[in-house]
């Protein structure tokens, strides 16, 4: 009976080894948002011609055009990317169950009708440029063919993980009724997409990667 008496180890006051690991490849997901919406800000903004590499139909328009073109990139950036950093490092740091995607997303204001879509293909955007600069950013840097594949499903993990950030973050831009938990509960399915396409990519652009 004196066993019944002694308190028992129900829970432990220390993180598991996978809690602080999941912990570690959130961080590093929301790093890699965070580098991709300050590098959609930064370019146009340090570099005047930038759009004329990125987007050269634009150069159709005139140059006035293209420079107004690039100082509203930067203004969206400065109103929406900006305080969206804010918001998703609170969220990583509230240090709790929540998931940092619909966290962060929730604190997003909800704008004017007629500005929703507008924020939303924007969010689209960075949703497409997660998953792009990762498959770049993975075939720019040599890698030792024995971990290549161990690499490379790296970045695609940590860009499916900021591409979830940005694609919950274009729900909420448009509503926040019952399509965010939807959406939310989907994100598997996309996530298998965009390993998918990754894969893909990769093997159309580097078949030494599976000798």
């Amino acid at each position: 009976m004196a066993l019944l008496d002694d308190p028992l180890p129900l829970e432990s006051r220390k993180q598991s080894v996978a809690t602080n690991t999941w912990r570690i490849l959130e961080f590093l997901g929301c790093l890699w948002a965070t580098w991709v919406a300050t590098e959609i800000g930064r370019v146009p903004l340090v570099f005047p011609r930038a759009l004329h590499v990125f987007a050269p139909q634009l150069t159709r328009l005139g140059e006035n055009w293209v420079q107004v073109i690039r100082w509203i990139v930067v203004a969206l950036w400065l109103l929406l990317d900006v305080p969206f950093l804010s918001r998703l490092w609170r969220s990583w740091l509230r240090r709790e169950s929540h998931e940092i995607a619909l966290y962060a997303a929730a604190l997003q204001p909800l704008r004017h009708p007629i500005l929703r879509p507008l924020v939303a293909s924007w969010w689209l955007g960075h949703f497409a440029l997660a998953v792009r600069i990762g498959l770049f950013l993975e075939d720019s840097i040599p890698m030792d063919p024995r971990v290549a594949f161990t690499g490379f499903m790296l970045f695609i993990f940590f860009a499916a993980y900021a591409s979830n950030i940005f694609l919950i973050h274009a729900v909420t831009a448009l509503t926040r009724g019952p399509a965010v938990q939807r959406v939310w509960n989907w994100r598997g399915v996309y996530d298998l997409g965009v390993v998918a396409a990754g894969v893909v990519w990769k093997l159309t652009s580097d078949r030494s990667l599976w000798k």
